[in-house]
């Protein structure tokens, strides 16, 4: 956490919680198998002539293996655009931060219907952290008298 903690105690373990969940969406989501397929068949028995089903055979795969290495890219849409939440907020640019933050909570809402529910950890993290980034204290307007 040092990377975020110049954002706020808040915003830092927004932060934190929201690059973990991205780094686990990019591992799960690329790597571990998700999908699975079984195949059932059958053959004729030479010497009776009747039909002998075979054992059902299981397979599984990850996203990876079915849809190929460019599911990588779109797994980690939420690590980068966190990343680049918390360089905006470590650095002052809290309208950036805003800014990538919305384009991510509408990315999001568009996403529902497929993986939308596996970024909210991730929006609510980035829309947590936004809203709690340490502005600086303007100074004392001083008045002539």
């Amino acid at each position: 956490m040092p990377f975020f903690a110049s954002a706020g105690r808040s915003s830092a373990w927004a932060l934190t919680v929201a690059t973990l969940w991205s780094v686990l969406l990019v591992a799960v989501g690329g790597f571990a198998p998700l999908t699975s397929q079984s195949s059932m068949g059958g053959h004729t028995d030479p010497a009776t002539g009747q039909m002998v089903q075979d054992p059902e055979v299981t397979s599984s795969s990850s996203l990876v293996s079915d849809n190929g290495i460019w599911v990588l890219a779109v797994l980690a849409i939420p690590l980068v655009v966190t990343l680049l939440v918390a360089l905006c907020l470590t650095h002052g640019w809290f309208w950036a931060g805003w800014a990538l933050s919305g384009l991510f909570v509408a990315f999001s809402f568009l996403a529902m219907l497929s993986i939308g529910v596996y970024l909210l950890p991730v929006t609510i993290g980035l829309v947590v952290a936004s809203a709690a980034a340490r502005r600086p204290l303007s100074s004392p307007v001083s008045v002539p008298g």
